[in-house]
Parts: C-alpha cells; structure tokens; sequence
C-alpha cells in the first residue's frame, strides 16, 4: 500500500474519532454529522453502489459498534451502521428498480438453490418480530435484536 493512502485513512480515522468525542459532548452536532454521514452515503451509493459498500466497511473497521454517530428516537440509540446500511440497501433497491425492476430480480433470486430455506428462515424471524411487538415488548429492543438476525 503506498504510503500516502496510509496517511490520508489515518488522519481521516484520527479526524472521524475526534469528531465523535465532539460529537457525544454536543448532542445537536451528533445528530447533524449523523445524518451529513447518511447523506454522503446515499448520493455516493445512488452515484456508484461500490462506494456505499466501501463506505460501510470503513465504518466497520473504525469500530464504536457503529456508534461512532448515533440518531436517537425515543428510547432507542440508532447506530451510524445502521443507517449506513439501511442507505446502502436503499441505493441497492433503486439500482435494482433502474436496472430492470424488481420483477426479473424477483424471478432471479427464486431460483437460487437455498431460497425456500431463506423464505423460512425470513417467515419465522417476521413471526417473531410480530409476536414480541404483540406481547408488548419494547419496540427498540425487538428492533435491534431483529436487526442482529
């Protein structure tokens, strides 16, 4: 690896880090770096997929558990990760709708030889996410132990 791209991902860590210390000492400059992170991922993501996917692995390396940024709703403390992901994931669909709909990613993806396994596996954690929402469980909780699945 030459060494300037060493230099440049550590002071972009050393950079991310500083600023998530700021970050949890102002609360309003969280949740606007919170979602300036989510904004650059979604245009870098519409622009070219591979960046969103660059993007969440940078933010896995970092570490924090994804917390290096976090949106707060209600009880519960989303993660940077989270969002990036659900961004990312976003992007993925607008490409997929772009890029020939969702009918013939539809027809693709069923014949993938595990697909009745995965349509079970999805089936029973949808169970189980109603059912914990229903035996009145806190929806932050049931959240983030569906999103661990």
């Amino acid at each position: 690896m030459p060494k300037n791209y060493f230099r440049t991902t550590l002071i972009f860590l050393i950079f991310s880090e500083l600023l998530s210390i700021f970050a949890w000492l102002l609360p309003e400059f969280n949740l606007a770096a919170f979602l300036f992170v989510l904004a650059i991922t979604l245009v870098l993501s519409l622009k070219k997929l591979e960046y969103g996917i660059l993007i969440a692995g940078g933010e896995l390396i970092i570490g924090s558990y994804g917390y290096l940024f976090s949106l707060e709703y209600g009880s519960t403390l989303i993660s940077v990760r989270l969002g990036i992901f659900m961004v990312v994931m976003f992007a993925w669909l607008c490409h997929v709708v772009k890029n020939g709909g969702l009918k013939s990613y539809w027809l693709e993806l069923k014949t993938f030889k595990f697909f009745k396994y995965y349509a079970a596996l999805a089936i029973v954690l949808v169970w189980g996410f109603v059912w914990a929402i229903i035996r009145g469980n806190d929806f932050g909780n049931v959240f983030l132990d569906f999103n661990n699945w």
